[in-house]
């Protein structure tokens, strides 16, 4: 999270920083996706992914203070991850497209004529958008640690979480 910040701050004024941390950025979030397929159990894309009946069945009841906890990721949650992971996807995506106009070749300044300023304004819009999901992942995080008594944060650093007796992983019903 703290190169996504830097790299937010850094794209006009310090470019090849920038580049430096986008690229590190898109080696982190595809270290991520293949974790999601082969790695531990709550890591697991298949473990947290839900529908999105259980989503909304999630939501309506946190919002009634009856929500199952779960020791993974709980549903909102889940959904808050694809969409970072799509997010930061596509403002890497667009970043590398971007040094790709730049490069000397015939094929890059054709796409660059082709695409105008597209990738930079798209570059632009994706990453503040994902910016805004961050720091609704951190509230969310803070919150459901006060809520849950937990530290949250600490799970995620360590990847171990103490398991209460009213946690599941199975969907609501």
């Amino acid at each position: 999270m703290l190169s996504i910040f830097f790299a937010f701050y850094t794209g006009d004024s310090y470019l090849n920083l920038h580049t430096l941390l986008g690229y590190g950025i898109a080696l982190l979030i595809n270290v991520r996706i293949i974790w999601g397929f082969v790695g531990t159990e709550y890591a697991l894309f298949t473990q947290f992914v839900k529908p999105p009946s259980t989503v909304l069945n999630y939501v309506k009841k946190l919002f009634q203070d009856h929500a199952l906890r779960y020791v993974g990721h709980n549903p909102a949650g889940a959904v808050m991850i694809l969409a970072l992971l799509l997010g930061i996807s596509i403002t890497c995506f667009t970043g590398m497209e971007l040094i790709a106009q730049q490069g000397q070749g015939p094929l890059a300044k054709t796409i660059f004529e082709i695409s105008g300023d597209l990738f930079v304004s798209w570059h632009r819009y994706i990453a503040d958008f994902t910016l805004v999901l961050i720091v609704l992942h951190i509230q969310g995080v803070i919150v459901m640690s006060e809520l849950n008594s937990e530290n949250l944060i600490m799970a995620m650093i360590t990847g171990k979480k103490k398991k209460p007796q009213n946690v599941t992983n199975e969907e609501e019903t």
